[in-house]
């Protein structure tokens, strides 16, 4: 029996399990503090589904930030039980510090997804989401739902990298030692480039889906609550965050590996700054080709069905299978994108598990 394991197990199964629920009700309260014009009690008791993808989507989101801080916030834990040097005092340090961890999480989650959420509702001028959502217009919140999950999920490792930075490392079972600069450093600028780079990939995919279906004015067919259109657009911008997702991981790697370097210049980490954008936007680009294309070969092949045609008509059993194939494309070709990434990204600063050819040791 491995007490340390039992013992952080055991620590991490309680504080998650309070933490958890606390959050699911703080988040529910929260966001109805923000959106002042939508009394989401009321909606949900007169079953506005809209209203609940919304608020579902919000809390889920919240969730899935905070979870990136579990890791981080046990690596000190773990550190302190393992050592023969640790005392009682110094595990309720480690205790207070998942705690606080946990906190900077959920407020870090609640400011960056409700930005993200007003952000987009001022670009998106053509139609006023939360006035549809009101209306209980599940399209619409779909879309929205979309956002939450995507920057959740694109901003999770970040995040992590930047708790990452804060945890002590195995030297030091003290507290003296608080934070690992060129982790922390990392992180943050990983943060900033991400959070600014998906609202700006979101938007303009939500653009450019509207460009490239000529015969569908989707905002139109948003505001009528066309849940097809919705399902569709939904997939189709979520495959792209995906494949982002997947494909910024190498150009981070990379970010790393320079600051960790005592001999890296201010120009050398904006030159690893630049080519991180450049990762977004080429991803992207790839993406959008690789996906349109697919999705319009399908829809060659099947001559027998017109899937716009009826997605238009609000065909929903269309939707969800050209959703799933944009989706089936996305998860089949984010790895083989990384892969091209670290194609151009010197050796040294390769991820240990990005890419396709792993070193062993000798």
């Amino acid at each position: 029996m491995n007490l340390v394991l039992l013992s952080q197990g055991l620590i991490e199964l309680i504080i998650s399990v309070i933490f958890g629920l606390s959050m699911f009700f703080l988040s529910f309260k929260v966001f109805s503090l923000l959106t002042k014009n939508i009394d989401e009690a009321k909606e949900i008791s007169n079953n506005n589904v809209a209203v609940s993808i919304l608020v579902a989507s919000f809390i889920f989101g919240i969730m899935l930030l905070i979870k990136s801080s579990i890791g981080p916030a046990m690596e000190t834990l773990t550190t302190v039980l393992s050592s023969k040097e640790s005392t009682f005092i110094m595990v309720i340090i480690a205790i207070i510090r998942i705690v606080v961890f946990f906190i900077f999480s959920s407020i870090f989650a609640f400011i960056v997804l409700w930005l993200a959420i007003k952000l987009f509702t001022l670009l998106t001028t053509d139609i006023d989401e939360m006035e549809e959502i009101k209306n209980n217009n599940v399209s619409v919140s779909f879309i929205i739902a979309t956002l939450i999950i995507s920057m959740s999920l694109i901003l999770s490792k970040p995040l992590e990298t930047v708790l990452n930075g804060l945890v002590a490392p195995p030297s030091n079972t003290g507290i003296n030692s608080f934070i690992t600069l060129s982790v922390f450093l990392d992180g943050l600028i990983e943060l900033g480039i991400a959070i600014v780079g998906t609202i700006f990939v979101f938007f303009l995919s939500f653009k450019i889906f509207n460009l490239l279906t000529k015969d569908i004015d989707e905002i139109k067919e948003l505001k009528s609550n066309n849940l097809a259109i919705s399902i569709l657009m939904a997939a189709f911008i979520f495959a792209i965050m995906l494949i982002i997702k997947a494909a910024i991981e190498p150009a981070n790697s990379a970010l790393g590996f320079v600051l960790a370097d005592s001999k890296a210049t201010a120009l050398t980490i904006i030159f690893v700054i630049i080519r991180i954008i450049l990762f977004f936007i080429l991803a992207g680009v790839i993406a959008f080709v690789v996906i349109w294309i697919s999705m319009n070969i399908f829809v060659f092949l099947t001559k027998k069905i017109d899937e716009f045609a009826e997605i238009k008509n609000k065909n929903i059993a269309v939707a969800i299978i050209l959703a799933i194939l944009i989706l089936s494309l996305a998860i089949m070709i984010d790895h083989s994108i990384t892969a091209i990434l670290n194609g151009l990204i010197k050796t040294p600063e390769l991820p240990k598990d990005g890419g396709l050819i792993k070193l062993q040791p000798k």
